[in-house]
């Protein structure tokens, strides 16, 4: 049986991040540790079973040697499991020295007990299947959103990410950050300034420019173009208020919760929402 490859570091001294299944069973190569934990047993029952103060025969540590230690010395490593190396490491020496049954019998039953204990801290987040292409990708809202709003791709990044990790009230609120950056946008369109005021003040504002444009026009604009302008304004606008009024204001002033489907329907919302905005040429 070969010994489990050793790794530089570990994968929980590692930023958090996506593994798959397949990815963590060639890591940690399964078969081989649980191999090593029945060897372990299997050894120490032996060794608690022979007198105590009798020496560990040469063969038997050879075997301890071959079918527990070598594997779990790279368990260790890939796991980071640092108390547990250490209690390795004293356990090797106290072997080559000529260790005792009794005391090798308990040598080995705290080694796997200390084994365990880490392992147990070592958590795994379980993500469903299909959300993967959800988590950490900043250009979930498209190529055209991620180029034109480019202060955006942290909020989209985490809009994205929390929702594939079961934070669905984090992911809307993270969708109404994204969105800011598409209500400055817009507000430089129609000749406003946005910076930090209220979303309802900000969009009466835009309103009263549309209604300006409404009733006296765009010098040099003809009318065909000054219509299109109004009707993408009117209904930008109007999209805005349902984002303010749906969810901005709940979310923000936590009086709401949200659910996987709402989250959810928000998130391709949004991001349908921005890209009709970048494709109609605005941008940061």
């Amino acid at each position: 049986m070969s010994a489990i490859p050793a790794k530089a570091g570990s994968l929980w001294d590692r930023a958090p991040g996506l593994i798959s299944l397949r990815d963590f069973m060639e890591q940690f190569h399964v078969a081989p540790v649980v191999a090593m934990f029945a060897n372990l047993v299997r050894v120490t029952e032996l060794l608690h079973a022979a007198p105590a103060a009798e020496r560990v025969p040469p063969e038997i540590a050879e075997v301890l040697e071959q079918d527990v230690f070598v594997h779990a010395e790279a368990l260790c490593g890939v796991a980071g499991l640092r108390h547990s190396l250490v209690t390795l490491s004293r356990l090797r020496m106290e072997f080559s020295a000529g260790i005792r049954h009794g005391a090798a019998g308990q040598g080995l039953t705290h080694f796997n007990d200390l084994l365990v204990s880490e392992l147990n801290d070592c958590n795994l987040f379980l993500m469903p299947k299909g959300r993967a292409s959800y988590y950490r990708s900043e250009r979930f809202f498209g190529d055209a959103v991620f180029d034109a709003f480019p202060s955006a791709r942290p909020d989209v990044a985490e809009a994205g990410s929390c929702y594939a990790t079961g934070c669905h009230t984090a992911s809307v609120f993270h969708c109404m950050r994204a969105l800011e950056h598409g209500l400055r946008a817009f507000a430089l369109e129609v000749g406003r300034t946005y910076d930090r005021e209220q979303w309802a003040n900000i969009i009466d504002q835009i309103e009263v420019e549309i209604a300006k444009v409404r009733k006296n026009g765009i010098a040099g604009m003809s009318k065909a173009k000054k219509d299109d302008n109004l009707r993408f304004w009117s209904e930008a606008a109007k999209e805005f208020s349902y984002f303010k009024d749906g969810w901005r204001n709940h979310v923000v002033h936590a009086r709401a919760s949200y659910d996987e489907n709402s989250a959810l329907s928000l998130l391709h919302h949004t991001r349908n929402f921005m890209t009709t905005l970048s494709d109609a040429g605005l941008k940061e």
